[in-house]
């Protein structure tokens, strides 16, 4: 079947003008039909860089740090991304949070936290992957990362709007984890300046999900809720992990 390439220059919406002019076609096939074992060349993986401080517009004085940030654990011949993540997870999670923090003085904490978890949840994060390609630029041994992504490249093509809590297919957690890490990068490569990384990195998750949005698009468990509640119901959900995944009941 097609590559997830193929499907993300099918549907050249999901790159911006900008991005798109610097993004050569040919290097981008090159870079994802690499075969499984033999990753990409170390001249890909500089031209990656490259293009990833484009896109950033930011240059990093430690390289590496972004070559990390790019690389999947599948690819076991190379540093990935996994340290990265968790910092990004923390530093994103702090940076959004300051940020709503000072854009809405007025509000609750529980709306607060609203507004973080749509702002970074896995949906959210993956999708900005999609629109900025950033997939396109991972070094990794894993062919089936390719199809799992390729069909939420198609379903998100397919959306009217954003999906705040997840649309017809889940959004591999590959795709947040690559911005995590590439904010992790960041963070750590201009010494845990939060502001710094939120002044590079802001640009990237527009658009901000706004209080508004959320209010127009409540969480199903939310909605749920003032629902039974308006009849005069009880309902207990429990909230468990599997895996990665949030499972609700």
């Amino acid at each position: 079947g097609p590559s997830a390439l193929q499907s993300l220059l099918r549907f050249p919406n999901f790159l911006p003008n900008k991005f798109s002019t610097i993004i050569p076609p040919i290097h981008r096939e090159l870079h994802m039909r690499s075969p499984v074992g033999q990753g990409v060349a170390c001249d890909d993986m500089a031209s990656s860089v490259r293009e990833v401080e484009d896109l950033l517009n930011y240059r990093f004085k430690n390289k590496k740090l972004l070559e990390a940030a790019l690389t999947h654990p599948s690819y076991v011949d190379a540093e990935s991304y996994q340290r990265l993540e968790f910092v990004g997870d923390a530093a994103l999670g702090l940076a959004i949070s300051n940020e709503i923090f000072l854009d809405y003085p007025d509000i609750d904490q529980g709306q607060l936290t609203l507004l973080r978890a749509a702002n970074s949840s896995t949906e959210k994060l993956a999708r900005v992957a999609v629109r900025h390609g950033l997939y396109g630029f991972v070094l990794h041994k894993d062919r089936p990362l390719e199809d799992k992504v390729e069909d939420f490249m198609i379903a998100v093509e397919k959306e009217d709007e954003p999906e705040l809590y997840g649309g017809s297919v889940q959004a591999p957690k590959v795709l947040a984890d690559i911005v995590e890490s590439v904010a992790a990068a960041v963070y750590v490569d201009c010494k845990f300046d939060l502001e710094a990384l939120w002044e590079v990195f802001s640009k990237l998750l527009e658009p901000i999900v706004t209080l508004d949005a959320l209010l127009k698009q409540p969480h199903p468990i939310t909605m749920l809720n003032e629902l039974c509640q308006k009849n005069g119901r009880r309902v207990d959900i429990d909230c468990e992990r599997e895996g990665d995944e949030s499972c609700y009941s």
